[in-house]
């Protein structure tokens, strides 16, 4: 009984690692998903300028359907919004957008040392 208990919980220590190793090959990435409101800035950036969308497929934003209007939607009045192909967008996504869905972000991003980095400088 032991021995059979042995192979079985063996067997599955294998195959949770087989599993889990899939998950860390870099050449096994997740499926982007391109929502219909995203649809038409992605097919633009791929190719002007492709960096763009490779940056974004490569984030963990892409495989969850976030794609540039949910970033870089700005509204009228405020001073980083411009007209872009009939959309109001904000070039810069400065940490103040990411509260729309992490509301911790601006705090993490202050009390970092990226924010800090700058204020070391003279």
């Amino acid at each position: 009984m032991v021995a059979v208990l042995s192979l079985f919980f063996l067997g599955s220590l294998i195959t949770v690692g087989f599993i889990e190793s899939g998950r860390l090959l870099a050449e096994r990435k997740a499926t982007v998903v391109v929502t219909a409101k995203n649809e038409s800035y992605v097919n633009c950036h791929a190719e002007n300028p492709p960096s763009i969308v490779q940056q974004w497929k490569d984030s963990r934003h892409a495989p969850l359907g976030v794609g540039c209007v949910d970033c870089h939607a700005a509204k009228k009045g405020e001073p980083d919004a411009w007209e872009h192909e009939g959309s109001l967008i904000a070039t810069i996504v400065s940490p103040k957008y990411c509260t729309r869905c992490h509301e911790k972000v601006p705090k993490e991003f202050t009390d970092s040392h990226h924010s800090k980095a700058a204020k070391s400088r003279k």
